[in-house]
């Protein structure tokens, strides 16, 4: 039984094989576009399934309030949504490490700074 199982897999990794064409690896030139915008977000909220991660950041406009009257009238504020990305699990990974990481050396070099005292 072992036999025909190993003989399956053998006969799956050969038909994968001849399913994926070879594969050259070529650097990425990551482009901006001359006038691409940025966007505000302070709000961000994330959603997953199981084959996507989906990344909407939202911005907020707050009422400009002038008195405590004012701010008590106020049910709601408003976020809209000014970018969504959608992420496979694998670039999901990425973008949160590549994220931590940066949020490590930001840490090390604005936060302990502040910590210390001195200016930027």
């Amino acid at each position: 039984m072992a036999g025909k199982d190993n003989d399956n897999a053998k006969e799956t990794e050969r038909e994968i094989d001849e399913l994926e064409p070879n594969v050259i690896e070529r650097p990425l030139n990551f482009v901006i576009p001359p006038g691409f915008g940025l966007v505000f977000a302070n709000n961000v909220f994330i959603q997953h399934s199981q084959d996507e991660f989906i990344i909407s950041f939202f911005q907020t406009d707050p009422p400009a309030i002038i008195d405590q009257k004012e701010l008590e009238q106020v049910k709601s504020i408003n976020a809209y949504c000014v970018a969504r990305i959608v992420l496979t699990p694998n670039e999901a990974f990425k973008f949160f490490n590549a994220l931590g990481r940066n949020l490590q050396k930001y840490r090390e070099v604005y936060l302990k700074s502040q910590e210390r005292g001195e200016e930027e």
